[in-house]
């Protein structure tokens, strides 16, 4: 049956829901399988919502950054973004948010043996994650994404180094480059299960206070649309932990 809610009967008619994700893989929840088709967790997610609207999903996946996607979903390029989109203060004033389904830490990788040699602890605060950034090779983060953000937000001067892929930002860490990677729990925790040697070298620090709230991103003028994926949100009891 179609909505009687314009912006949802909009995606009915067309017959497809137009997903948006980033082009680089975020294991285990956005992965590219073996058909070169996207999969995991998020894909599933999308699947479900696309289903029960009634209509075919297709993919937008050329965003390269996360700050990217949700530009391309402000703009209407993409009806949803899923892609362990982080909900933050500055995106909410340009797309709509789904309640999160994944609450996670902040989450830093520190390398044991400079950590060691300059006497670092694991960051307990927000404050001491970003004061790691005024050592040299001290802070790297990823290109484009929220935690890139929140670092800029909380000082303008930090100067983290940033990396274009996670994979650059873990074999720097991995060779001594870099003092400590900041990312999410859940990217952290999925480098470390498939890289088990990884923990000889690198230890895994939750930053406490600092939640990272994972949700859909949602077309600004869809909000009938944003109601509905809560209400299936809810309905189909999903809410994702970390581990």
């Amino acid at each position: 049956a179609l909505s009687s809610f314009p912006d949802i009967r909009q995606v009915q008619e067309r017959g497809a829901l137009r997903v948006g994700l980033v082009a680089k893989d975020i294991p285990p929840l956005l992965v590219t399988g073996s058909d070169g088709q996207p999969a995991g967790i998020e894909v599933a997610m999308a699947n479900g919502l696309a289903r029960r609207l009634g209509v075919k999903l297709q993919f937008v996946r050329t965003a390269a950054t996360h700050d990217e996607l949700v530009a391309q979903v402000a703009a209407g390029e993409a009806d949803i973004a899923v892609s362990s989109v982080s909900r933050t203060v500055e995106r909410a004033q340009a797309v709509r948010f789904s309640r999160p389904y994944l609450t996670q830490s902040v989450a830093v990788a520190l390398n044991r043996v400079r950590a060691l040699q300059e006497n670092v602890a694991c960051p307990d605060t927000p404050a001491d994650a970003a004061a790691l950034a005024a050592r040299p090779g001290g802070l790297g983060v990823t290109r484009g994404g929220a935690y890139e953000q929140a670092l800029r937000n909380q000082d303008k001067t930090i100067n983290p180094v940033v990396f274009d892929t996670v994979r650059e930002l873990h074999d720097a860490l991995e060779t001594d480059r870099l003092l400590a990677g900041l990312g999410s729990e859940i990217e952290l925790r999925e480098l470390f299960a498939q890289h088990p040697a990884a923990r000889i070298k690198l230890k895994l620090c939750l930053v406490g206070e600092q939640k990272d709230q994972i949700a859909i991103a949602v077309r600004p003028d869809a909000p009938n649309l944003a109601a509905w994926i809560d209400v299936v949100l809810d309905n189909v009891g999903l809410q994702l932990k970390p581990s």
